[in-house]
């Protein structure tokens, strides 16, 4: 059996505390890794819950400075026709998949497509797609 894995990944870019030269980083508020850049790059497999990276700037002097809370989200295409707009010819993709088991359909990762695909969709009806971020259509 073959089997695909979709991988998403970004890079998060923050800036830095005044002084930072290092920046601790904890996921979920537990400690994941220090970096030494203001950047790190996130990958996960196609489905994954938004997760929140907390970041302290660390001094020369190991003292704390203020940073950032980040909400990372990985968001699928659902712009399947690559026009740009998640739109009704995108929708009628959709209604073709319903009921099958394609992965690029099966928006919540329950191994087929159905209704609660269709509420993932719905909710990104209208949206412009740039292929790097996702925007309202304006």
């Amino acid at each position: 059996m073959i089997t695909t894995l979709i991988v998403a990944c970004a890079l998060v870019v923050w800036e830095p505390g005044a002084g930072a030269v290092e920046h601790d980083v904890y996921e979920d508020m537990i400690f994941s890794f220090t970096a030494l850049q203001p950047e790190m790059q996130v990958c996960w497999l196609s489905y994954h819950v938004p997760v929140t990276y907390y970041v302290v700037g660390i001094k020369d002097d190991k003292e704390s400075v203020p940073s950032d809370t980040l909400t990372v989200e990985w968001v699928q295409n659902v712009d399947w026709d690559d026009d740009g707009v998640v739109g009704m010819a995108d929708f009628g993709l959709f209604v073709a998949a319903y009921g099958g088991s394609d992965p690029a359909y099966d928006l919540d990762g329950n191994g087929s497509v159905g209704f609660s695909d269709l509420g993932v969709f719905v909710p990104r009806f209208g949206e412009c797609n740039s292929g790097v971020v996702v925007l309202p259509c304006g």
